[in-house]
């Protein structure tokens, strides 16, 4: 790492590049100008901070461009760069050239964007307004809650008893047999009278159960 002195000598003119690591709790940063490495340093994931640093460092470059990737980080840092006079480039993961080191680190990470960067070898993802953001993130949120809305029904419709309709019409088949014998005393034989009799209360007792 430079010195304070030195770093503002180096890149006096030149325009500088800024790779950023990005991460829930902390930032990775590599500072590139004229292709060498001036600067890799970790600081708190605040804007602020970033912001400073910059200034106190960087003020004599003729320009300072940043980069991340896309991700769960949005892009509020872009707009808030961009407010500042900034360039910012947010690029898309599976859009970055592939290194053939495969050693992977978030100083590596940070570095790899800021000479990309400066090689004009990123593509960049469209920021839409913040309106547009806002529609996109109520509708994430209510084709989430529809899906899970969708697994809680699944989930009660497979706790359901069996459906009491399957029962019914085998039930009253049954004892519109029964009726003849019941009431009118049809002559039928005693062995179908006693498997009538024997079906029809296996299939009411069942209905019974399944009612109460």
């Amino acid at each position: 790492m430079r010195y304070l002195k030195d770093i503002n000598n180096f890149v006096k003119g030149k325009t500088v590049f800024c790779g950023i690591d990005i991460h829930k709790e902390h930032w990775n940063l590599c500072y590139c100008s004229n292709g060498e490495v001036v600067e890799k340093l970790r600081i708190r994931s605040e804007f602020a901070q970033l912001k400073s640093h910059t200034e106190n460092l960087y003020s004599s470059a003729s320009s300072v461009q940043f980069v991340y990737e896309a991700g769960f980080s949005g892009f509020w840092l872009y707009r808030k760069l961009t407010d500042s006079g900034y360039d910012c480039l947010i690029t898309p993961p599976n859009k970055i050239p592939s290194n053939p080191d495969k050693v992977k680190t978030d100083k590596k990470d940070s570095e790899k964007l800021a000479r990309y960067l400066a090689g004009g070898l990123l593509k960049k993802v469209y920021v839409p307004p913040p309106s547009i953001e806002a529609d996109r993130q109520l509708l994430r949120l209510w084709e989430g809650d529809k899906k899970k809305l969708t697994r809680v029904k699944n989930q009660i419709n497979s706790q359901k008893k069996p459906s009491k309709r399957k029962y019914l019409i085998p039930a009253i088949i049954l004892l519109l047999l029964l009726i003849p014998v019941l009431i009118f005393e049809a002559p039928l034989p005693s062995i179908l009278i006693s498997t009538i009799m024997s079906v029809s209360f296996v299939f009411l007792s069942t209905i019974a159960f399944l009612m109460f």
